[in-house]
């Protein structure tokens, strides 16, 4: 029986009302409310809290999160390539799952406030009266103006990423990067306060948590982050946060505080994780090479820095042209990272027709492929590093050619880890759940025969027969092959008398092939010659 002093509902309530009655506590001892009245609409930042909004109704409403909260579709509403709008303008407001989701509107509540504040709703410039012109209007300005920019640095994210994107995040690290800028070691600071608020509702998510060892098929965690969209969010707040901040309210601050501030947030937000693609499921961390580059970001920033009035400047000294190289460098950053994207995403689906069998919904192909070219064709190769973008795929395959969508929903190692994986497939408010099942048996003494299996709604289908394997044992002077066909796995003996192939026999039966009696059972077939017995084929077993 559960004790009630343990129970999740009264731990989320005692959560609750601590954690709320700290803040109210602080607040009202506090002497900032008044400052914060001055800057901000009713105290509130509006354009943060409306920006959230909108992102949280794409979830809910485009995605269909409100009635898949787990698992909405998120396949037509990524960034696949210029032929594909939809994907464009819905790609950075979309996410993949409730984690992705929390993870980035925690960020925008920190850092959004932030530079909120800083930018203000109300005019902080002496002898500027609000309302004076519809941009000065502090109900524009919190309403309308700071969440459109927010809103439009978010499609400009997957306009100049590079490959199919999805996410805000290229907002966060935009607000980041101008946070930053206005307050160095602050936005550190922030950033661990952000990780305090996601642990808050971690904690009402799951008051309690019961784990233990278990197999699963986990890619490296760096190789889910768009380190590139990444990079040109952090740099395009920085430069924005220079002109409003530096330039327009001339806000001083130390160089090195500044380095510091702008490395510490590379380094926790994870620029560093440089990385690329190689062959399949196999991925390279440049450590070393991510490690230098922020480095050298921060010192871009400290350059920026030093520009403000530095062009009037006529003096040739170090300094000055320190000075002048400032925001030329942070640009060309810029630019460096964005322009390649362009040659990426002007990209076509190859053939609209997957290899083997498919499966057909509405628009959507589906098969499954191994070791097949990706079916995303780019106008322009792109090599860097020893590595290039021609890689080939193996899994469950799903392909809408006017939505320019070509990709692995489940990689072949997931696959045979699970067994099973469900695909949501849709587009806007309509959804569909494609069953992708495996099941084989591993040969003794070599490798394993599997098939797999697409469901729909209205029918399934076998797409994938894996190649025939062979057994090491030899009895009698008999080689058994297994071969899996549509209808399920054949036995073939092969020997000097001849070639003998028949059905695997079925639970707790016996079937004599090629003079060699093959018993099934507890999932394994027992091959038996005279006084000899071999296990010959063992089924495979899911997690």
């Amino acid at each position: 029986m559960t004790d009630p002093l343990t129970s999740d509902l009264v731990q989320r309530l005692l959560v609750c009302a601590i954690v709320g009655g700290s803040i109210v506590a602080v607040w009202r001892v506090s002497d900032t409310q008044d400052t914060i009245r001055r800057r901000l609409l009713f105290g509130i930042p509006i354009g943060t809290v409306v920006t959230m909004v909108v992102v949280m109704c794409v979830y809910l409403f485009i995605q269909g999160g409100i009635s898949h909260w787990q698992t909405p579709v998120t396949l037509p509403f990524r960034a696949w390539s210029y032929f594909a709008p939809v994907g464009i303008l819905t790609a950075g407001f979309s996410h993949f799952g409730p984690s992705h989701l929390i993870g980035n509107l925690v960020g925008v509540a920190v850092l959004g406030t932030i530079v909120e504040y800083n930018w203000a709703h109300y005019p902080q410039t002496q002898g500027t009266q609000s309302f004076a012109t519809p941009w000065l209007n502090p109900y524009v300005r919190g309403f309308c103006l700071f969440p459109l920019i927010l809103l439009i640095v978010g499609i400009l994210s997957a306009i100049f990423s590079i490959g199919p994107v999805i996410g805000f995040s290229g907002v966060v690290y935009f607000l980041a990067g101008a946070a930053v800028i206005r307050y160095p070691l602050g936005t550190v600071v922030a950033l661990s306060g952000a990780d305090a608020l996601r642990l808050g509702i971690n904690s009402l998510e799951s008051p309690v948590s019961v784990s233990s060892g278990r197999a699963a098929f986990i890619s490296p965690w760096w190789a889910d982050i768009a380190i590139q969209g990444h990079a040109i969010g952090i740099l395009g707040g920085i430069l924005a946060g220079i002109v409003v901040f530096y330039r327009k309210y001339n806000i001083q601050t130390s160089p090195e505080r500044l380095w510091i501030g702008v490395v510490l947030v590379a380094a926790e937000q994870s620029l560093w994780a440089v990385y690329w693609y190689r062959g399949i499921q196999t991925f390279v961390l440049y450590r070393a090479l991510g490690v230098a580059l922020i480095s050298i970001l921060g010192i871009v920033v400290v350059f920026s820095w030093r520009s403000r009035g530095q062009w009037k400047n006529e003096d040739r000294d170090i300094k000055s042209l320190i000075g002048r190289a400032g925001l030329p460098l942070l640009i060309i950053a810029l630019l460096v990272l964005a322009v390649p994207a362009i040659p990426y995403n002007l990209t076509t689906v190859g053939d609209t027709t997957l290899p083997g069998e498919t499966v057909q919904v509405r628009e959507y192909q589906l098969t499954y492929a191994e070791n097949i070219p990706n079916g995303l064709i780019s106008e322009f190769d792109i090599e860097i590093f020893g590595e290039t973008t021609a890689v080939n795929a193996s899994g469950v395959i799903v392909s809408h050619p006017r939505y320019g969508i070509w990709t692995t929903a489940v990689s072949k190692g997931e696959l045979a880890l699970r067994g099973q994986k469900q695909v949501p497939i849709g587009g806007v408010q309509w959804r569909t759940e494609i069953q992708a099942e495996r099941d084989g048996w591993t040969v003794t003494g070599n490798g394993t025969v599997y098939r797999v299996r697409l469901r729909t709604p209205a029918e399934q289908r076998i797409v994938f027969q894996s190649p025939p394997q062979t057994a090491g044992p030899v009895i009698n002077g008999r080689h058994i092959t297994a071969i899996p066909t549509v209808d399920g796995y054949d036995i073939v003996v092969r020997g000097n008398t001849g070639v003998t192939r028949r059905l695997i026999p079925a639970q707790n039966q016996t079937k004599t092939i090629g003079g060699i009696q093959f018993s099934r059972a507890n999932n394994s077939i027992i091959a038996k010659y005279n006084q000899t017995t071999v296990e010959v084929l063992t089924r495979e077993t899911y997690r």
